[in-house]
């Protein structure tokens, strides 16, 4: 069987993931097929157990086994490295997790990160929690539409 790959990162993911056990190779297409890999990758640092349940062939005992052990070897989630980058200057640290929380929030909502990000920074300052900025957002991108 022949597997394509659009990106290196997809390919070094999928192999990661048929090492879990229980994860096989029509699996592993599913869970890349199902999101993009930051977006896993942030299901699996926030141990996202409900989330990567939703993905095809993943079920809570597979979903548990894959952040247990891929939790120290998936890498860093890009989307948490640029909102660190944007905040580290002007921000507290506490604020570039309340970002990535309501950007995983969002996305799982069906939002994409593009749509959602300016957004959710344009909101930041005023914002202590996330469901403040989950809020804030919300109301936004609803009366854009």
């Amino acid at each position: 069987v022949l597997y394509g790959f659009a990106t290196q990162d997809e390919y070094d993911l999928f192999m990661l993931l048929i090492g879990v056990n229980g994860v096989g190779p029509k699996v592993a297409l599913g869970i890349l097929s199902a999101g993009t890999a930051d977006s896993f990758r942030l299901a699996v640092h926030q141990k996202d157990i409900k989330g990567l349940t939703k993905m095809p062939g993943i079920g809570k005992k597979t979903a548990e086994r894959i952040v247990l052990e891929l939790q120290d070897k998936i890498g860093p989630v890009a989307s948490e490295d640029a909102g660190a980058a944007d905040l580290g200057n002007s921000a507290a640290p506490g604020l570039s997790d309340i970002l990535a929380e309501t950007l995983a929030a969002l996305t799982s909502l069906g939002y994409s990160e593009q749509e959602v990000l300016p957004v959710a920074e344009s909101h930041l300052a005023g914002c202590t929690t996330v469901e403040q900025l989950l809020k804030e957002t919300l109301k936004a991108l609803g009366s854009g539409r």
